[in-house]
């Protein structure tokens, strides 16, 4: 596949923001695609010598860090907050940040890099991007910087589902390190599973019927909403979407005659089925008589969710904490009598139309990630760096905070610790969101992640307004010619 630069792939507008959908976790029997680079020209420099104290430690002084990040919701002010207790514990190095939106944070940062105007030296932002990034030399790996610090930063001590995509496909490189797993978060009813002597479902037949139980029998209850989708076309949000289309085996690309990362949707019977099946599994939520689920409910579905009025309420994960502290404030409970009424559960299985798949667990998600820019020339700068990222990802009570802001741990000494266990709000709420990390999808390697997750969602809405199967499968065809027409015209076009 022929490589476009930054400035060729802005010139046809497909940005930089380009990230990535697996085959492994997200569906599919084959696994991970294997297109592994080589480095024989690296794009990075290093200047200056570390100094180091009596035990092999490096020393800071007056190190500044200038990092971008994409958290800008409600978990926002708890990732300030953890930047501050770190400068407090490491009063030789100062962070100095910029939140950008995550919309247009790879172009961004791309375009600040590229044209050396304040580039970032450190980058958080969502695993989908780093490829691209990497591909077309933003950033760099933390290699040297370990080597020479001595701090070690090893993916075996992170979970294996977002591990596995940490080089960037540049092997034995490390350019991209995992920081959590998010996706939607379920609350759900536990007065009104009792009232109505049911079981938490786990198979999409069961969740279902428990729903279609509970809507005849609260039918009278106008201020009642089954199952409350509380988001319609937000990016993070579709990942219900996403998670029911894994769940019944689709892939998201692969090898279409010949070229690599193609949208194969439609490219075998067997794929074009799994994307049906996913269709249908949404559509008996939304085509059932009574209705199950509710698109629209917007803001409203906090009032359901305070009033106890629902079933099962989708939401995202960083306001988890928020939700839950207002329900104790509102109804005037503890936290152990809000927990006898409001429990949270995973999407595992709940879309799956074969309960006994290898896919049928899957939970489709983002993941944050660090990355070093390649900006960053200086080893002490690189060693802070470092410093910082381990710090981060792998000290435990770090790891308790950031869950508690709704982001499951990707380092399982953290996620593993009786620390990490013992949290209340990660026990009883964010862990049940996940419960087997190892089921959740990242999104992989593909230098055409925009084109490809823009028209996934373009399918979404699409196919809601179908009323058929044959219509879908015309909708999932036209939409995966869209994304390889677009990646042929790159490619063709662009590049002598």
């Amino acid at each position: 596949m022929k490589k476009l630069s930054l400035k060729q792939i802005a010139a046809v507008v497909i940005a930089v923001v380009l990230g990535v959908m697996p085959l492994t976790a997200c569906g599919g029997t084959s696994g991970r695609m294997e297109y592994t680079n080589t480095i024989d020209d690296p794009w990075w420099t290093t200047t200056g010598t570390l100094e180091k104290d009596s035990d092999g430690k490096v020393v800071y002084k007056d190190v500044e860090i200038r990092m971008t990040y994409v958290v800008g919701g409600q978990d926002e002010t708890p990732f300030k907050e953890l930047l501050n207790q770190f400068e407090d514990e490491h009063p030789g190095i100062k962070i100095r940040t910029e939140q950008i939106s995550s919309d247009i944070y790879e172009k961004t940062t791309a375009d600040a890099v590229m044209q050396n105007v304040n580039p970032p030296d450190l980058i958080m932002s969502h695993q989908k991007g780093h490829k691209n990034l990497a591909d077309n030399r933003i950033i760099q790996p933390f290699n040297e910087a370990m080597e020479a610090s001595g701090i070690e930063i090893s993916m075996d001590d992170y979970a294996e589902s977002l591990a596995q995509y940490s080089d960037c496909d540049y092997d034995g490189y490390l350019f991209s390190v995992p920081v959590d797993a998010a996706s939607n978060i379920v609350f759900y009813n536990k007065k009104m599973l009792e009232k109505y002597n049911l079981q938490l479902p786990k198979t999409h037949a069961d969740v279902i019927a428990a729903l279609d139980t509970v809507a005849r029998g609260e039918k009278g209850n106008v201020d009642f909403r089954p199952c409350i989708w509380n988001f319609y076309d937000a990016f993070f949000t579709r990942f219900a979407w996403l998670s029911a289309l894994s769940q019944n085996g689709a892939s998201f690309y692969g090898d279409v005659d010949g070229k690599k990362y193609r949208a194969n949707w439609a490219s075998t019977p067997e794929n074009l089925q799994s994307f049906l099946d996913g269709i249908k599994s949404m559509r008996d939520f939304t085509e059932h008589d009574p209705p199950l689920a509710d698109y629209n409910s917007g803001t409203s579905s906090t009032k359901y969710f305070l009033e106890d009025n629902y079933l099962f309420l989708f939401s995202t994960p960083w306001g988890l904490r928020d939700s839950l502290d207002n329900y104790m404030s509102v109804n005037n409970v503890t936290f152990d009598q809000m927990l006898e009424r409001v429990g949270m559960t995973s999407m595992e299985g709940w879309f799956a139309l074969d309960p006994d798949a290898d896919t049928a667990h899957n939970i489709f998600g983002d993941s944050h990630c660090f990355a070093m820019s390649r900006s960053v020339t200086d080893i002490t700068k690189k060693a802070a760096i470092c410093e910082f990222v381990k710090w981060f990802t792998q000290t435990i009570s770090v790891g308790v905070k950031w869950a508690e802001a709704g982001h499951v741990s990707a380092c399982t000494k953290v996620a593993n610790s009786p620390e990490y266990a013992a949290n209340r709000y990660v026990s009883n709420y964010v862990a049940k969101a996940i419960p087997n990390i190892d089921n959740f999808c990242g999104f992989g390697i593909t230098p055409w992640f925009k084109d490809t997750y823009d028209k996934l969602q373009s399918l979404i809405s699409a196919v809601q307004a179908n009323k058929t199967s044959e219509q879908d499968a015309e909708s999932v065809r036209r939409k995966a010619k869209e994304v390889n027409d677009l990646i042929y015209f790159a490619e063709t076009d662009f590049n002598a």
